[in-house]
């Protein structure tokens, strides 16, 4: 047969043809006609229509209206099409003459004679390599998975794996399968033995841990799983470890039952050992701690070293003592560690900017920047060997610094998801009936922005994290262009715009504690306002600028969150505001800055309360039935809180004696707010106009996001067979 060069259109569109008759392709009607489209325009000479936009309005019938920003049609169903065309010529079209491919990161095919192929049966190199590190060695254990398969099907969009002999080398199997839709398309975890697979997503507007068996079509929820992310195994695989609510939880998936294991505002990975010992980060800026998987013996298992912030994505090696994990902070002291339990001291194996998996026993995965590398290992003597090589590109990132969204079991079997995001953010206002009355700056995918509204309404001040590194941005509010006003090498976190508008404050994590510093507009060096053993989070500045409100947060051995003020004047010392053995956070101070509002689990769920500030006098309750993120409306006669459920409370407030008396109304709900967990370490996500009218929420958009791979009977990099 010719080159691609010389094929005439007839035998390309004979072999349309045949794809398209064959079984593999004769119920998905979707992939038929993405597939006879981009070839059709392809052989008409418009190959450069072949753009997400086209792809959507045209070919899979979206209309004018189509927006790839939001919707991700197109990349899906393109990835589907690849996997399709992978089985078939796996199976049915072995033996074709002509290929259609269609390489990742376009929408162009590509028309193949076999007999330019270099082996029977496999693609040529040339047109579908995967890019390698400079100097890596040549990776031919990883041409396209897909045409290993053997007896694999596709049926209703699952995937059937057959069993093979033991005298039979088991081929790689690259599966693909869809979700439902999500606002954590990184929240995924394949079982140790390689054949369920965990996952976050959406039933009925609530995020919650499904499980799907890979030889089934269906995945299930799980009950009592709400608002769960970052899922991890028993090493059994008889329960599910995740994180809910500012806690680790367990789900026995036999007998369904739930139990609290541990306290973790934020998700920051996790690992169960085979002896029962579950490694988990109280925060992201934490030491890692052990606790037994009932629930007992918390304990410190790491020790920060100075410059580093946080400890995070536990792994145990297979003699379930010794564990990876990340360090994130100063480039000296940050990348993936080696520890053992019995010894808060730990050695750094590799510089790296992201956490390492255990694919099987002796190969670490690494995501560097959006690529997914695999490199041996020897978990005898903790070693890397040889050089990395690329398993899969333009790998979905978590929100914000968070995880990437990749798996490893001990199997050996690789799950990951590539393409946009399933889930992006954007500030909306909101009427009080909660109706979209405006937007504020594009769709992005990021993580909470801890957004501070500017005296005077026009600017938003938010934390925004890129290449992995989390700054502070103005964003304006007409506009929507943003501006980076700070720039340091450690993260910069939650901003509070001072009374006047012209300084912000902040915390910095320069030298590996957040410490809180403040920073003019006009282009001066940001200077420190609190310097204490504790990390802390600035939450409000007082009317007449001479006070600032901060919360601490403290994990050892417990995680605990207390409110604190420090004076602007004079030598600055911190007093403790409310400080008990529970969580109190985040608080408001009235328009007139003598009075506080906060929130505290004192009751055993979060409630909002306030106090005088000042001066001696009652503390309040304001919420009814929990409640969190407390609001003032300018001239104090309403105060906003959300409830557990993420519904946007009013309760109007009745003032006497000069302003030192009050009266809470009943709390009326005035709408559902959109914004993800709202019970973990993150701050308020939304803002009140000065009249109490519009409400700016930092809303997180649900959509559907990209299927999930796996890759099962995977051989090493290095390796002769699957094992």
């Amino acid at each position: 047969m010719p080159p691609q060069e010389s094929l005439r259109p007839a035998e390309v569109e004979a072999c349309l043809e045949r794809v398209l008759e064959s079984a593999t392709f004769r119920t998905a009607e979707r992939s038929r006609r993405l597939l006879r489209f981009i070839v059709d325009e392809t052989l008409q000479g418009r190959a450069d229509r072949l753009k997400d936009y086209t792809l959507g309005a045209e070919a899979l019938g979206r209309g004018d209206d189509f927006d790839p920003r939001v919707d991700p049609v197109a990349r899906v169903e393109a990835s589907r099409l690849r996997s399709r065309l992978d089985v078939y010529y796996a199976t049915e079209g072995a033996d074709d003459e002509v290929r259609i491919l269609l390489p990742k990161g376009g929408y162009v095919p590509r028309f193949i004679a076999r007999a330019t192929d270099p082996t029977p049966g496999a693609v040529n190199d040339t047109d579908l390599a995967p890019r390698r590190f400079p100097g890596s060695r040549a990776t031919s254990w990883l041409r396209p998975m897909a045409w290993a398969v053997v007896g694999t099907l596709v049926a209703g969009g699952a995937w059937l794996v057959g069993r093979q002999s033991a005298a039979t080398r088991a081929p790689i199997l690259h599966l693909e399968l869809t979700t439902p839709t999500t606002t954590d398309p990184a929240s995924i975890a394949i079982s140790p033995d390689g054949r369920r697979l965990a996952f976050v997503a959406s039933d009925q507007g609530v995020p919650r841990l499904w499980v799907r068996d890979l030889s089934s079509a269906v995945p299930r929820p799980l009950a009592g799983t709400d608002h769960a992310a970052l899922p991890f195994w028993s090493p059994d695989g008889h329960a599910l470890g995740f994180f809910a609510d500012s806690r680790v939880r367990r789900v026995d998936l036999g007998t369904g039952l739930v139990r609290t294991i541990s306290s973790a505002p934020v998700p920051a990975g996790a690992a169960w050992s085979p002896e029962g010992v579950i490694l988990h980060g109280l925060v992201p800026d934490s030491p890692l701690y052990r606790v037994s998987a009932d629930g007992s013996g918390l304990e410190a298992a790491t020790r920060l070293v100075p410059g580093q912030v946080g400890h995070r994505a536990p792994v145990f090696l297979p003699d379930g003592r010794r564990f990876l994990f990340q360090a994130t902070g100063r480039p000296d002291v940050r990348g993936v560690f080696l520890g053992e339990l019995g010894s808060t001291t730990a050695r750094r194996l590799v510089a790296a900017d992201a956490p390492a998996l255990l694919a099987g026993p002796d190969v670490l995965l690494f995501v560097q920047r959006d690529t997914l590398v695999a490199q041996r290992f020897d978990p005898a003597s903790a070693t890397l060997l040889g050089a990395p090589v690329v398993v899969a590109e333009d790998v979905v990132a978590g929100p914000g610094a968070g995880p990437a969204a990749v798996s490893a079991s001990t199997s050996g079997a690789i799950a990951y998801r590539t393409g946009t995001a399933g889930a992006v953010r954007r500030f909306v206002w909101f009427d009080r009936r909660g109706r979209e009355v405006g937007y504020v700056g594009d769709l992005e995918a990021r993580g909470p922005a801890y957004a501070s509204l500017s005296p005077d309404g026009r600017r938003i001040a938010m934390q925004r994290t890129t290449d992995g590194n989390t700054d502070i941005w103005i964003v304006d509010v007409d506009r929507g262009t943003a501006v980076r006003f700070t720039s340091e090498p450690g993260p910069e976190i939650a901003p509070v715009w001072s009374p006047g508008g012209d300084r912000i404050a902040y915390a910095a994590a320069g030298d590996g504690t957040f410490q809180l510093v403040e920073k003019a507009l006009q282009g001066a060096d940001a200077t420190l306002l609190v310097r204490t053993p504790q990390a802390k989070q600035a939450s409000d500045w007082s009317p007449d600028g001479r006070h600032l409100l901060y919360r601490t947060v403290t994990t050892d051995p417990a995680v605990d969150m207390d409110v604190w003020t420090v004076p602007l004047d004079g030598d600055r010392t911190p007093v403790a505001l409310v400080r008990t053995p529970f969580e109190e956070r985040d608080a408001q101070f009235s328009p007139d800055g003598t009075w506080v509002a906060y929130q505290s689990n004192e009751s055993g769920q979060y409630e909002v309360y306030m106090q005088p500030f000042g001066r001696s006098g009652e503390r309040l309750r304001i919420s009814s039935r929990g409640g969190v993120q407390a609001r003032w409306r300018a001239d104090g006669r309403e105060l906003f809180y959300l409830t557990l459920n993420g519904e946007l409370t009013a309760v109007p407030l009745a003032w006497s004696d000069g302003g030192r008396t009050v009266t809470p109304g009943s709390p009326a709900p005035l709408f559902t707010a959109r914004v993800g967990s709202i019970q973990g370490i993150s701050r308020h996500s939304y803002v009140v106009s000065a009249d109490g009218e519009r409400f700016l929420f930092d809303v997180l958009f649900e959509r559907q996001p990209p299927p999930i791979s796996i890759i099962l009977n995977w051989a090493a990099p290095g390796r002769t067979g699957g094992g």
